[in-house]
């Protein structure tokens, strides 16, 4: 715009200085008509500014419509960047105050979970009931009310739904073992023949601890996965016995194969007692032998120590 209020107008691309904030660009209106009745042309010889003689005086002094639409669509671009701001702004602020999205992402977490747990608890009575070998992923996921897609999402096959589960079954014996902890002059012998008791019966009593850990852990985990856990049955023997060589109770001997031995004879004398037509019987048969082998192990002289305070332990409890 002169300074006496002609408008000029750029064929093609205006210069940058034409927007103040020099981030708009503007193409060239399409027509050489332009509101409000001015003309752009360029002759020959031109330099590519034209003044439109037509207008009148009061057509000078009049409002120009293509300024204040740049003006328009620069306002409106940076109002947009704003609201777009504040949107996301907006968005952050709710999942950080506990808002809608917050709200949404909780009930997602809630669905995992009780997809997970659906899965698991329905895999658990499947694999008592018919054994990992007996089980199909299809019937796992039909009765938990689910596709296998969904069974898939959390369980890469069935090996791995089974050792999910397996891992629940051994972590519920755990809290019911005693620990040195809640009584520091406890030995570790009598440790070991109480939780022994536990194992016993957990392996009696629990069908799930039976078939999961005692008949299919071994076969379908393996050997090697279960001695690396750490914190089986095999284990905590082993660390028992050492305590208890420690302590002067048992003679110096290998542990681990020993460790492995009790275990064994633990784990058959479970599967004894929960087959017998008289369980009752059977368990006090196999207490009877178990009480004459392990009494071979112990020094003489602590032997008589060792189940006087086994004895005590187990009335106190």
């Amino acid at each position: 715009m002169s300074s006496s209020g002609q408008v000029w107008v750029v064929r093609g691309r205006p210069d940058a200085r034409a927007c103040r904030r020099g981030a708009l660009h503007l193409a060239a209106p399409p027509s050489s008509t332009v509101a409000g009745g001015h003309a752009a042309a360029g002759g020959a010889g031109s330099t590519g500014l034209r003044r439109n003689p037509a207008r009148t005086a009061r057509d000078r002094d009049a409002a120009v419509p293509n300024i204040l639409y740049v003006a328009y669509i620069v306002n409106r671009t940076e109002d947009g960047r704003t609201e777009a701001g504040k949107t996301e702004a907006g968005k952050t602020e709710a999942g950080k105050d506990g808002g809608p999205a917050s709200g949404a992402s909780g009930r997602r977490a809630a669905h995992v979970r009780d997809t997970r747990r659906a899965l698991l608890d329905t895999a658990r009575r499947l694999f008592t009931r018919d054994g990992f070998q007996g089980t199909r992923t299809e019937e796992v996921a039909e009765q938990a009310g689910l596709t296998r897609g969904a069974l898939y999402h959390h369980f890469r096959d069935k090996e791995d739904l089974f050792r999910a589960v397996h891992e629940e079954v051994v972590a519920e014996v755990a809290p019911l073992l005693w620990r040195r902890s809640s009584d520091p002059s406890t030995s570790a012998w009598t440790l070991f023949r109480a939780n022994s008791e536990i194992y016993l019966e957990a392996a009696c009593s629990d069908e799930s601890y039976r078939q999961i850990v005692l008949i299919d852990g071994p076969a379908v985990l393996g050997w090697q996965y279960l001695s690396e856990r750490g914190n089986g049955p095999t284990d905590k023997i082993a660390e028992y016995l050492r305590d208890a060589v420690d302590e002067g109770v048992l003679r110096p001997q290998p542990i681990d194969p020993l460790a492995h031995l009790l275990s064994a004879l633990g784990t058959e004398s479970a599967m004894y007692v929960a087959h017998a037509e008289d369980p009752e019987e059977a368990r006090r048969q196999i207490n009877e032998c178990y009480e004459r082998l392990l009494a071979g192990l112990v020094v003489p002289d602590a032997s008589a120590t060792a189940a006087d305070s086994a004895e005590r332990e187990a009335v106190a409890h």
